[in-house]
């Protein structure tokens, strides 16, 4: 990419990143902006091929669109969209290689991932993220572990630890999900009869 194509990106980059930081936000202008920006990525390097190589720095750029999109379609209470993003961000999680930097939001992104597939009781699927993660790293890190713990919790049939950990939640953007979830355990448990609230 040209470094004006470059700086142009930048450039609308931060605008959506000072539109999304204000208070109240404007969501139609973030949408607007967050898509202009995702289809100009399209046009360029966005994944990273054998046919051109992208710089960090335009890898990094686009991870951190990709990153706002996700937070982006939590604020809009949009799940299929935030898995859709998510499931874009694991390319540069998990596969691209060069020497970037981790991101600052990839743990509470994944997090509200695993939390995300066990509010919609895809526990198979859950488990198979959990597995491309150290257990050091989910042990740790309190966004990883806290659906790890509420996984559990399920398990043992411990329901009302999870209506509990709503109030416990690692960071704000994980309530949206926690709502899924008690949904999710109040309709799958309806026909425990030692089941209550």
């Amino acid at each position: 990419m040209s470094a004006t194509g470059l700086q142009s990106l930048m450039s609308l980059y931060r605008q959506l990143t000072e539109e999304w930081n204000k208070r109240p936000m404007e969501k139609a202008k973030c949408e607007s902006l967050l898509n202009s920006l995702k289809v100009a990525l399209t046009e360029h390097h966005f994944i990273p091929t054998a046919e051109g190589e992208a710089s960090k720095q335009e890898i990094i750029l686009a991870r951190d669109v990709l990153e706002m999109g996700a937070q982006f379609a939590i604020f809009d209470r949009d799940l299929k969209s935030f898995q859709r993003h998510i499931d874009q961000l694991k390319v540069y999680y998990y596969d691209v290689k060069g020497g970037i930097p981790d991101s600052s939001m990839m743990q509470q992104l994944l997090g509200l991932y695993l939390l995300s597939l066990l509010a919609e009781n895809r526990l198979g699927d859950f488990h198979s993220e959990v597995e491309l993660m150290s257990l050091d790293k989910i042990e740790k890190d309190q966004y990883l572990s806290f659906p790890v713990q509420l996984e559990r919790s399920l398990m043992e049939g411990s329901y009302s630890k999870i209506f509990i950990a709503h109030k416990n939640v690692p960071a704000p953007s994980y309530g949206y999900f926690m709502e899924l979830l008690a949904n999710t355990t109040r309709f799958v448990h309806a026909c425990d009869p030692c089941y209550c609230l």
